[in-house]
């Protein structure tokens, strides 16, 4: 009886520290009180973050021409390490979700870097271009750039993706972009891709790694 005693309280115990420590973050990732998590965005614009909506942090209707990084804010449904292994490990997988992304793939041989080829349609303009990744998992974040010994149609490219703890199925997402169409493409497109191609990228992004990397955009076809 007495084993029993002591056994009962110990169960019991170790049932509380394994509940408390469910919602800790865990070691050295970054979380939503990092001091960078919110930076930029007004009480309402967090409660709108909160709400589910995407925030882009630019006016993308002022020109067609980005001066500078355009920024956006959004919540994603999966924990952090989902949201890693859907947007960062698995960047080639993009064409699956994001919208005039004809296709995608990783570069072979390229050491201990980490190179993809795109193919953008839009409107009947033909884009291809090659993106440098510099993976930093230990931030949980990473950033991209043209690479520059590729033949792209593209003049610039970088951009980046930061992530942010918030419990065990909600992640914080900050994204930044910047680009520029090279000569041989078309004023136009410039502007497509600012004020459409790029809510709806995000918006898209949202639902493929909500899912869990089991969505896939309207018309592909590919069946993977």
């Amino acid at each position: 009886m007495k084993i029993r005693y002591l056994i009962g309280p110990s169960l019991i115990l170790l049932c509380f520290v394994t509940i408390s420590l469910a919602g800790a973050p865990p070691t050295g990732v970054p979380t939503h009180k990092s001091p960078d998590a919110y930076k930029g965005l007004t009480d309402q614009g967090i409660a709108k973050l909160k709400a589910g909506e995407i925030l882009i942090l630019k006016n993308i209707e002022e020109g067609d021409k980005p001066s500078g990084m355009i920024e956006a804010a959004l919540i994603l449904d999966q924990n952090i390490e989902k949201v890693w292994e859907l947007n960062a490990e698995k960047a080639d997988w993009q064409h699956k979700y994001l919208p005039y992304l004809d296709y995608c793939s990783k570069v072979p041989d390229t050491g201990d870097k980490v190179k993809i080829d795109f193919k953008l349609v839009i409107m009947g303009v033909e884009m291809k271009y090659r993106v440098s990744y510099v993976i930093e998992k230990e931030k949980y974040s990473f950033h991209w750039a043209l690479d520059p010994e590729y033949d792209n149609d593209l003049k610039v490219l970088k951009g980046y993706w930061n992530y942010y703890w918030i419990d065990d199925t909600h992640t914080l997402c900050r994204y930044g972009t910047w680009f520029e169409t090279g000569l041989g493409v078309p004023k136009f497109v410039q502007g497509f891709l600012i004020k459409r191609d790029l809510p709806q990228s995000l918006t898209n992004v949202k639902k493929f790694v909500n899912s869990g990397g089991t969505w896939r955009k309207e018309g592909y076809k590919r069946g993977d």
